[in-house]
């Protein structure tokens, strides 16, 4: 009854609209229900595919790596251009061959591991009328690191109008004089004490001031072209005072100074600087050493170096 009416009802008021009103209203109807039926059905129409992301995880990876490579070449590039290379980084760049460096073209220092900039810089330097007399000239280059001096001192050939001695890559064989302070010691009685090369004994007292002095004999071992046949001759007529170290003090000293030192590499200074910064001054170098997590074997080598003021 209540059906009849409500039917009856529905027709009356859609008698009352014009025929196209009722076509139209019958049209909106009908796309409802399409909608409703469609919406009802879809989930069994659509099968979802299974996606396949493995390639995609490997190009994003490739991506990731690649990026890293670019931007540790760049940061490279950069401490490289300022003569902040450590021991490891300057032997990964740097490939000798004999050269004489005046007026060695830019191909060729390109050739030797040098950058862009730190060529300009040497050419700036002979466009000014600079001129590289003996070999040490070239480490008074600021751009250039002691590291990279070391690698390439042995390669540099500048011509002289007084003989060269070849004979001083041979290690003499004779009989040590007397007893040095290896920390105490210049490079002239270095050599007249131990009977070692002048250029060895220059070059240890270089890598000396360095590392701020030596702690162990061993360490002798790590200036460039120090052979062990010439360590163990001289090993028991060393001493070592490590009161005479220079230690750096972790809560003052800054990025450069810190990378200077050969065990300190550029990312181990950054650390301690940002470690200094975020959390305080360093009450101790083993607190330190414990901040940064450094295994036991590199915290002892760079130990004696590093001291923690107040």
């Amino acid at each position: 009854m209540r059906t009849s009416k409500f039917r009856d009802s529905l027709w009356q008021l859609l008698a009352s609209y014009t025929k196209n009103e009722q076509r139209g209203i019958l049209i909106l109807l009908a796309i409802i229900v399409l909608l409703i039926t469609f919406n009802w059905v879809y989930p069994y129409l659509w099968k979802k595919k299974s996606f396949d992301h493995s390639d995609f995880d490997s190009q994003i990876n490739a991506f990731i790596l690649a990026r890293e490579q670019l931007e540790d070449s760049i940061r490279l590039d950069r401490l490289q251009s300022k003569g902040m290379l450590d021991s490891i980084q300057a032997s990964k760049l740097i490939t000798p061959f004999a050269f004489n460096p005046n007026g060695l073209p830019e191909e060729q220092w390109e050739l030797l591991g040098l950058t862009d900039k730190q060529i300009k810089t040497i050419k700036n330097y002979e466009s000014k009328g600079g001129k590289f007399r003996r070999k040490s000239d070239l480490q008074k280059m600021y751009c250039i690191s002691s590291w990279e001096y070391q690698i390439l001192e042995d390669f540099i050939q500048i011509e002289s109008k007084h003989p060269v001695d070849d004979s001083k890559n041979l290690f003499p064989e004779a009989t040590v004089v007397q007893m040095v302070n290896i920390n105490a010691i210049e490079a002239e009685g270095l050599s007249a004490s131990l009977k070692l090369p002048e250029w060895l004994a220059e070059r240890t007292i270089k890598y000396r001031k360095l590392l701020g002095g030596f702690f162990s004999k061993e360490q002798l071992l790590e200036v460039y072209n120090f052979d062990s046949s010439s360590f163990e001759r001289i090993k028991n007529y060393i001493n070592i005072d490590s009161h005479l170290i220079k230690q750096m003090d972790i809560n003052s000293a800054s990025l450069k100074e810190l990378n200077r030192h050969p065990y300190i590499s550029y990312e181990l200074s950054q650390f301690i600087v940002s470690s200094r910064n975020l959390s305080g001054r360093f009450v101790s170098v083993d607190e330190m050493l414990r901040r940064i997590q450094l295994d036991t074997n590199e915290a002892q080598r760079i130990k004696p170096y590093l001291v923690a003021k107040p």
